[in-house]
């Protein structure tokens, strides 16, 4: 949710350093784009809501964003996300890129490395806390998917990895 809200420039809900805190579909809007920021996956008793609200989302996306914790590395849901993401075919749905979230500095965009083994690129190093890079992210989705070229807004599904 901190990617999101360093893109679209508000706070809508509360934003925690541990997972599982947002729980619901957030929608808000800059520079022509619609961002839609769904609740992260997790193994509690909210997954099979937040799963269908990913694919409500998901249904409308334009670009999916795969949000990764780079301090954490590769984690099993990361793996786990992107295989259900494979077995609906929704990598070929549309564009991805995969968004390093917490690297700090540019020494730590290294690591962004061991995500090209979950086999989507373009794979970008943010810092959404300090705001590091996510101009790039929005640059990147312009210019390499087009986005601004239609005239109805797009949409962009973040999807949050458990962590």
């Amino acid at each position: 949710s901190a990617l999101f809200y360093r893109l679209v420039g508000s706070h809508q809900s509360v934003v925690h350093d541990f997972p599982g805190v947002t729980r619901d579909l957030l929608m808000g809007e800059a520079e022509g784009i619609t961002y839609i920021d769904s609740g992260g996956l997790y193994g509690d008793v909210f997954s099979e809501e937040i799963k269908a609200q990913i694919e409500d989302a998901l249904d409308t996306a334009d670009l999916g964003i795969f949000v990764v914790d780079g301090r954490e590395g590769i984690h099993q849901n990361d793996r786990q996300i992107m295989q259900e993401l494979r077995s609906k075919n929704r990598l070929k749905q549309f564009p991805w890129i995969v968004v390093v979230n917490k690297c700090d500095s540019k020494e730590l965009e290294r690591l962004k490395l061991p995500f090209y083994r979950l086999g989507v690129e373009p794979i970008l190093a943010v810092s959404a806390a300090h705001g590091d890079e996510v101009g790039a992210l929005s640059l990147t989705s312009i210019t390499n998917f087009g986005l601004l070229g239609g005239a109805k807004p797009m949409k962009l599904a973040i999807v949050l990895s458990s962590i």
